[in-house]
């Protein structure tokens, strides 16, 4: 135990304070007595990790290397505060007391991460092309490389303050849906574009609410005019003429892919229930050059 204790076995050698530190910032600090300094260091660096994820998603943020730049000064300060914790030596533990920081330093870091992702925010990635050219799928190049698709942030909490509103994009599950060749309990991305209370048929290329043309918000008639990548919607399925109709029910809803030549849609399995709905679509966030705000 030399190699971690001092002569006298009282307390560890300074530079044990790394490992505690490693594991929660500021815990060398802390637990050598200097727990105003701990605790400052804690802070500070989850304030510069708030800053790097605000910086990161920002829209004013165009240049990676502007992040980068501020990831390789946060792990500055983070050695930095390796470094200063070995100042005063921390007094030995027992074993049983070194298993509860680590507990604490695993909960310090997942807890947090799951709270997250289960009631505010969970991230994605688009494995198909159905939402293209908005979202962008999976691509295989002619030498047989995969680029992987946008990866996405979806709010789950967006809709506590109100319903889903028609043109946004959602992330639902396919539980309950009957139509062959979908499994239940996955997770699809499309644009709601019935909602409660309409009536739906297409006139290819547009779609038809209550028998006027969609054009609110304006992103359907960019789809429609088939500029910008988009090719219009198509007549399929249940909605195959132009006399076809889907009549939306109380909590049901209505999702098209926007690239309708190439989207498993409402248009073959019907509403969706509002029970299905997991969040809205707010920010592609990868790859960096399209990162930003889908409309």
């Amino acid at each position: 135990m030399g190699f971690f204790t001092a002569k006298d076995g009282s307390v560890y050698r300074r530079w044990v304070n790394i490992i505690p530190s490693a594991l929660i910032s500021g815990g060398g600090q802390f637990l050598s007595g200097r727990k105003r300094v701990g605790l400052f260091w804690f802070l500070a660096i989850i304030c510069l990790g708030v800053i790097q994820i605000f910086l990161y998603i920002s829209p004013l943020i165009k240049n990676l290397a502007v992040f980068n730049f501020f990831s390789a000064f946060i792990a500055i300060v983070w050695i930095i505060m390796l470094i200063e914790s070995c100042r005063t030596p921390i007094p030995r533990f027992t074993v049983k007391t070194w298993v509860v920081y680590v507990i604490i330093a695993i909960a310090i870091q997942v807890v947090p991460a799951l709270t997250i992702r289960q009631f505010f925010f969970r991230p994605f990635s688009m494995p198909t092309g159905s939402m293209e050219p908005t979202l962008m799928g999976n691509k295989r190049t002619p030498h047989g490389v995969e680029n992987t698709g946008d990866h996405i942030i979806v709010s789950k909490m967006v809709y506590w303050f109100h319903e889903p509103q028609r043109g946004d994009i959602v992330v639902f599950s396919t539980t309950g849906i009957q139509y062959f060749g979908i499994a239940p309990g996955f997770l699809w991305v499309k644009r709601i574009v019935g909602i409660p209370g309409d009536t739906v048929s297409i006139h290819a290329p547009d779609v038809l609410i209550n028998g006027k043309i969609l054009d609110d918000p304006p992103i359907f008639k960019e789809i429609a005019s088939g500029s910008s990548g988009y090719s219009g919607y198509t007549n399929v399925q249940l909605l195959a003429t132009d006399e076809d109709k889907i009549v939306l029910g109380k909590d049901e809803y209505l999702v098209f892919g926007d690239n309708s030549q190439n989207s498993l849609d409402g248009r073959y399995f019907g509403a969706i229930k509002r029970s299905n709905i997991i969040g809205k679509v707010v920010l592609i966030y990868w790859p960096f050059e399209r990162k930003g705000r889908p409309e």
